[in-house]
């Protein structure tokens, strides 16, 4: 399993997204990421998108196993693969319900 401090998402990070924003989580590959405003992200975006202050505005475009694709996926749909919500969650820890 991969922790959250151990890696970030950058390109060609095997990751589980929500496509389409959908609850199901489906695994892929990331060929880039980037700002809102279009801006490419080299250094990535952290692994735990809850610390990542930029996360709310940083897009990943993905590659999906079974041959879909999303240019446009929120960084808050995906995460790395393998990777599991904490059981416990801090105080001011961002989440998406």
């Amino acid at each position: 399993m991969t922790s959250t401090t151990e890696s970030s998402i950058t390109v060609g990070t095997r990751v589980e997204a929500r496509w389409n924003n959908g609850a199901t989580l489906y695994p892929g590959v990331v060929e880039r990421v980037f700002l809102e405003d279009g801006t490419d992200r080299p250094d990535g975006c952290a692994a735990d998108a809850a610390r990542d202050a930029r996360a709310r505005e940083t897009f990943l475009a993905l590659r999906y196993d079974d041959g879909e694709s999303e240019a446009r996926a929120q960084r808050r749909c995906a995460r790395v693969a393998g990777q599991e919500q904490p059981a416990e969650l801090a105080e001011g820890t961002r989440v998406d319900a």
